[in-house]
């Protein structure tokens, strides 16, 4: 399936958007966006569909990676926690440095394999690699804030 993949290029230092038709595709756009030279770290690829469907593969300092996927209600992490740690990893997204989690980090291959699913069928099932909505997820310290009045 068509997509349009968006990261940062550190090259020219912008925005940079380009159509992947394939799976193929796709691995050289994470190939080429490894080799950034500014040394601010593999920025993340930005997959979305033409149905609104968004499919986020990040990469972290040190080598770990995450898959975020979203729609119009929200972003939806890994579900296996490695630990229950509160310690924050930092990625390079669309110019500047966000964090996660550190227990949403999981292995590339997983990262990729859902990616792959995403790519191919809109969708990332379960059996590839279980979400969970952002809401969803227990937070650090314990409590749980509400945002309502």
């Amino acid at each position: 399936e068509e997509m349009i993949a968006q990261y940062w290029d550190e090259t020219k230092d912008v925005l940079a958007e380009e159509t992947v038709f394939d799976w193929h595709a796709f691995l050289e756009l994470v190939q080429r966006t490894e080799m950034g030279s500014s040394g601010r770290g593999a920025p993340a690829i930005e997959l979305s569909d033409d149905e609104d469907g968004t499919c986020i593969f990040i990469r972290f300092e040190g080598g770990g990676c995450t898959v975020a996927m979203g729609d119009s209600g929200g972003l939806s992490w890994p579900a296996d926690f490695s630990d229950d740690s509160c310690e924050y990893v930092h990625y390079y997204y669309f110019g500047s440095w966000s964090e996660v989690p550190a227990n949403l980090v999981i292995p590339r291959e997983k990262a990729l394999a859902a990616v792959k699913s995403f790519l191919e069928t809109g969708n990332i099932p379960s059996s590839v690699l279980p979400l969970v909505r952002e809401l969803d997820r227990p937070g650090c310290g314990g409590g749980s804030e509400s945002m309502e009045g």
